[in-house]
């Protein structure tokens, strides 16, 4: 009897986890860690390859990624047992409707659908989820989809933040705000919700209201990411004393990632932190070798400028001119190499070229 009872704990154990996990992963989705979120559902199915939510969600973070060729290959590792789940179809589907093929991808919907006789809330949401964000997908199919999803989970916030993005899909704003408003009544903690009202107000540019949503969506929820970026975004000219704050908060909830660190080092050269702009570039440049950004050498060539060392300056502004497009050059760079070329031991007559 003591060996059975120890048995039913560690089960239970081992499908706590799992719960715990998948939910885990589908949170580090909603807050856009999507590298996070490919690490927990990898776990998840490491632990139990016949998961269909697992693999569903697997696919669903990398197509969130825009990685569809990942996404492809992870479908294939499918065994024969899991192809029968509903969840599985709606991931195949997803992908498929993706890829442009809406008649192969409805086969696999209607699978899914039929399979739970249109009653479960989860696979409904989860058509409707692969409607909205296909190119070629149908908002209004998942707006029928999502009604009936919600008749079967009332006090589901994530329900009606989706229908949200659905009616913004069919341009309709109106009914869009209708429903991230009900969801923050269902649920006044999740921030995705209050976050869509505000890109609703940053789309019609009155920063008054898309503020006080984005801040309503970090209260709700400290660890929301995407609002902090917004914030982040709106203060960087601004105040970049406090776009800093906002994006080193943001760092700290968010999936580490290069674009951060390019984000980071105009932070520091907004800020005036000129040695930390160039410290940090410098660490981009030699990460990345060919496939770093030409305008990182502006940066630094700017900062060298700044600190008054013409010449490191006019090297790094060489190698800008070298590498950048010129459809990516302004005005100021120009001026800035000709007053080089001008104040330092350089061919004055080239000075006169760029400020011509």
């Amino acid at each position: 009897m003591k060996k059975i009872t120890i048995l039913f704990s560690s089960l239970f154990s081992i499908f706590a986890l799992h719960a715990q996990s998948l939910e885990q992963g589908v949170q580090q989705m909603n807050y856009e860690r999507y590298q996070s979120a490919e690490t927990t559902f990898h776990l998840v199915l490491q632990q139990d390859p016949n998961n269909g939510t697992a693999w569903y969600s697997l696919v669903k973070d990398y197509l969130a990624e825009n990685e569809p060729n990942k996404a492809q290959d992870t479908i294939q590792l499918v065994s024969a047992d899991v192809k029968n789940d509903p969840w599985y179809k709606v991931a195949y589907g997803n992908l498929l409707l993706h890829q442009g093929k809406k008649d192969d991808a409805a086969n696999y919907f209607n699978d899914a659908l039929k399979s739970t006789k249109e009653k479960n809330a989860g696979i409904l949401a989860a058509v409707a989820d692969a409607q909205i964000n296909a190119e070629q997908g149908d908002a209004n199919y998942a707006v029928d989809l999502l009604n009936k999803a919600i008749k079967r989970d009332k006090k589901n916030a994530a329900l009606y933040t989706l229908l949200g993005d659905a009616y913004l899909k069919m341009s309709n704003g109106s009914e869009a705000f209708k429903a991230f408003q009900q969801a923050t009544q269902v649920d006044d903690k999740y921030a995705p919700a209050f976050h869509k009202l505000g890109k609703i107000f940053l789309s019609q540019k009155n920063p008054e209201m898309y503020l006080e949503y984005f801040k309503k969506a970090i209260a709700a929820d400290p660890n929301y990411a995407p609002s902090l970026y917004s914030l982040y975004a709106y203060e960087f000219n601004r105040d970049p004393a406090k776009a800093m704050e906002y994006y080193r908060d943001y760092m700290a909830k968010s999936d580490a990632s290069i674009k951060n660190e390019y984000d980071l080092a105009d932070l520091y050269f907004t800020n005036k932190k000129y040695s930390e702009a160039i410290q940090k570039a410098d660490a981009i440049v030699k990460s990345e070798g060919e496939k770093v950004q030409p305008r990182l050498y502006k940066l630094i060539s700017y900062s060298y400028a700044e600190q008054k060392d013409s010449a490191t300056a006019f090297d790094y502004m060489q190698q800008y001119f070298a590498k950048a497009a010129d459809s990516d050059m302004v005005a100021k760079d120009f001026l800035l190499m000709g007053d080089l070329y001008a104040n330092g031991k350089h061919d004055d007559s080239l000075a006169f070229n760029y400020f011509d």
